[in-house]
């Protein structure tokens, strides 16, 4: 109902940005200097660098009244199906029943028995979706190449840097950069073998914890002081914004059956507060996990001054302000050990 209500309003404004792409540039300069205007030049600036690849008002109408019957539908289906999925493994001589993110989570367990098993129920739940799945991954994918082909967009790519307001010459520089530094990945693998003991890695070893690294589990309550004063060491006011997460029950982290996988903040508008939505299975890295969300939070909370226009920040500078959370967190860990070997333990769960 929230989608289709959406959609309707998005239909009834379709005109703006189209009229916004086709004033011309002297008009466009000469207007967008006024005092009413000013708060909104980002917003219409963007418009206008996105509008040669507008289509006509009747096409785009069209597009926007069926996204929910198109790949959109076919998106929430794959959430559906995953958040249902069911993966079985045996422990202590007993099959148990987990849920995506309990069954990812015994990936990281020091015993590699464990973790072979974990990795084929992994294998196996995904398989017995495999063809539902397939089909809507193709789905999306043929729905992507046509929108491009009928907006105009060069590659592929386009249409994200242009959402992201990056330059892809940037992207293309920061891809090549990992790509000219494999190197550094398989030394790592080749230094974690020897940790670890192993001649050879396989894949259920790549989050395995080395020798030194803290696997007890880590209760709610201690993870919350943990973020809290990692912040703290940062900010009081980045305190004073993350208080009401925890006060106020904005954060949903049980693990529940049928939820959904994963860890996301969402931000409603600039007059509501944002959400922390995680899967917590009491695990070391679930720490750093809901202190990157909460980073998320804290940004939209600090967004909310703004217009709805400029709420919502591009995804390359939310991804910054959260995980610059999570550094936060990161560095009071290594700080407070005592021994290389720890502290070794502690940069390879990264």
């Amino acid at each position: 109902k929230t989608r289709e209500f959406g959609s309707e309003i998005a239909a009834h404004l379709v005109f703006f940005d189209l009229e916004i792409g086709r004033i011309p540039e002297t008009t466009y300069d000469a207007i967008i200097g006024a005092g009413e205007l000013a708060p909104y030049r980002h917003y219409l600036d963007h418009e206008r660098r996105a509008a040669v690849h507008n289509l006509t008002e009747p096409e785009e109408k069209i597009l926007v009244e069926t996204a929910n019957a198109r790949g959109r539908a076919f998106a929430r289906l794959a959430t559906e199906v995953n958040s249902r999925t069911v993966f079985r493994i045996e422990l202590d001589g007993e099959t148990r029943e987990k849920s995506q993110s309990e069954i990812l989570s015994l990936l990281h367990n020091p015993d590699r028995e464990i973790r072979r098993k974990a990795a084929e129920s992994v294998t196996g739940g995904l398989s017995e979706n495999a063809h539902v799945c397939t089909y809507i991954y193709n789905t999306l994918l043929h729905e992507k190449d046509v929108l491009d082909r009928l907006r105009s967009y060069p590659s592929p790519e386009d249409s994200r840097h242009l959402g992201n307001e990056l330059a892809g010459e940037i992207v293309d520089a920061v891809s090549d950069a990992c790509a000219r530094n494999y190197g550094i990945v398989a030394d790592y693998y080749r230094l974690k073998g020897r940790l670890l003991g192993l001649d050879d890695l396989t894949h259920y070893d790549r989050y395995a914890p080395i020798p030194g690294e803290d696997t007890a589990e880590i209760p709610f309550e201690r993870a919350k002081s943990v973020v809290v004063e990692s912040f703290a060491e940062f900010s009081p006011r980045m305190v004073e914004m993350a208080g009401p997460f925890f006060e106020k029950r904005w954060i949903d982290a049980a693990l529940t059956e049928g939820k959904r996988g994963g860890a996301y903040c969402a931000g409603v508008t600039p007059k509501h507060h944002p959400y922390v939505f995680l899967n917590y299975t009491h695990q070391p890295r679930d720490v750093m996990t809901l202190a990157h969300e909460l980073g998320h939070g804290i940004h939209d909370v600090l967004a909310s001054d703004n217009h709805l226009l400029d709420y919502h920040p591009v995804l390359p500078m939310a991804e910054t302000a959260s995980t610059f959370a999570e550094m936060l967190v990161f560095d009071r860990l290594r700080q407070e050990l005592t021994s290389d070997r720890e502290r070794l333990a502690l940069v390879c769960s990264k």
